[in-house]
């Protein structure tokens, strides 16, 4: 009973810190919010928290990890990026990700795209433009994993709510 206790306590820890490291990177937010979950599911032997449902968030939670590089790249292009700021773009992110950890995807994904789109010659202000449109997409990246741990957290509610 107390162990489940404080594995129940220590799954609102993690959803807790995972929810503000989405907000406020270099951890891998949403990845820890659904730690969270799964600790959750682990406490109470998967039956008031079902293994299915923990399996779901955890493709959801890879399909957002996966879609948070991509975006960021469709809000630059709309904002006219060439196809070397894009390619520098999603280099400077998997290079940031490797060097600096989760926060130099950030950094990197600008900073390939500036230089991408300098070497290609654009102005100062057609790069302007398509950081703009790169910061653009990461924003909606942000609220896209913030939507996600919010569900986490209301089945992670719902489900405490169910024990008592």
């Amino acid at each position: 009973m107390i162990l489940e206790i404080i594995l129940i306590a220590l799954a609102f820890i993690f959803m807790s810190c995972g929810i503000y490291s989405i907000l406020f990177p270099p951890l891998p937010g949403i990845w820890i919010a659904w730690l969270g979950m799964f600790i959750f599911g682990l406490a109470t032997n998967f039956t008031v928290l079902s293994g299915k449902t923990v399996a779901i968030f955890f493709v959801l939670t890879l399909l957002v990890s996966i879609l948070e590089f991509f975006i960021p790249l469709f809000g630059a292009k709309k904002y006219k990026a060439s196809e070397g700021g894009l390619l520098g773009s999603f280099l400077g992110s998997l290079i940031g990700l490797i060097v600096f950890g989760p926060f130099g995807v950030v950094l990197g994904m600008f900073a390939g795209l500036a230089v991408g789109e300098a070497l290609r010659g654009k102005e100062i202000e057609e790069i302007r433009a398509s950081l703009k449109g790169a910061f653009w997409g990461f924003l909606i990246s942000v609220f896209i994993k913030l939507g996600l741990a919010a569900a986490m957290l209301a089945y992670l509610l719902a489900a405490v709510l169910k024990l008592i």
